[in-house]
């Protein structure tokens, strides 16, 4: 199994914007659906780094020293933020996948493991052209 930080390189997505906007006191709420298909990636463990093969499911002969993972994958994000009248404006944010991207895996009898990708951030930004 994989252990350690994982390191995606390239994903690419479609972004589906549910709700944008400011409610009465200025804050913002906003939520979409992420849609992403990995094409590439690596762990790395202690300064080793190893590429990733995204398959679907894993065979009894691939080797055990190799990370896999499904390509597909699909969640949410939620947007808490405020925005000053001058401009600034600060924002929390959180990812959430909703998807398995755990590989069959033939090599585990009655594998019951689970992966899913998290994320947060927080930005403080300005807005120009207000």
């Amino acid at each position: 199994m994989c252990k350690g930080r994982i390191s995606f390189g390239v994903l690419d997505g479609v972004n589906f914007q549910n709700i944008n906007g400011k409610d009465w006191d200025d804050s913002k709420l906003e939520n979409n659906l992420i849609v992403g298909y990995a094409v590439m990636g690596k762990s790395i463990e202690d300064d080793t780094k190893t590429n990733i093969e995204f398959k679907k499911v894993v065979e009894t002969t691939d080797p055990l020293t190799t990370c896999y993972y499904k390509a597909f994958d699909a969640g949410g994000n939620l947007w808490v933020g405020y925005e000053m009248s001058m401009g600034l404006f600060f924002q929390l944010n959180t990812q959430l996948g909703m998807i398995n991207i755990n590989p069959e895996d033939k090599r585990i009898p009655d594998d019951k493991s689970a992966y899913k990708n998290t994320g947060f951030g927080l930005s403080v930004g300005y807005r120009f052209n207000r």
